[in-house]
């Protein structure tokens, strides 16, 4: 498939699939990202409409 720039697949994803209807947090992760502990939205400040970022630098 082509590539195409995360913003837009994620606003393509949100406008076109059923499941993005039943979902409260979307975490949008690089691919060489690794998990290490939970992510709990509330306690990294996310709120409807609000989204949270990394640091970097």
């Amino acid at each position: 498939y082509p590539a195409i720039n995360k913003p837009a697949g994620v606003l393509h994803w949100l406008k076109h699939s059923k499941d993005a209807e039943n979902v409260d947090w979307v975490v949008i992760l690089d691919a060489d990202q690794i998990i290490r502990g939970p992510i709990v939205p509330w306690e990294l400040g996310a709120e409807k409409g609000k989204p949270v970022a990394a640091l970097y630098g």
